[in-house]
């Protein structure tokens, strides 16, 4: 009886990797840093946050990330 039971648990476990493993998706995001004429840092992940003067700057610097 032990026996069986060791083998429910490998098939339960194996079954839940199985899943979790099949359905994990990987998540990336785009992270915007820019600053202002003041020297003040922002962070956004709108591209249309950023004010129209700042996009174009090179202080305007994109962060990719996985999580």
């Amino acid at each position: 009886m032990r026996q069986r039971n060791g083998l429910n648990r490998l098939i339960v476990a194996t079954a839940l990797f199985f899943v979790l493993f099949v359905f994990a998706q990987p998540v990336s995001a785009v992270i915007y840093k820019w600053k202002d004429d003041k020297g003040s840092v922002y962070f956004t992940d709108d591209l249309n946050a950023i004010p129209l003067q700042y996009r174009s700057m090179p202080s305007v610097e994109i962060m990719r990330g996985m999580s």
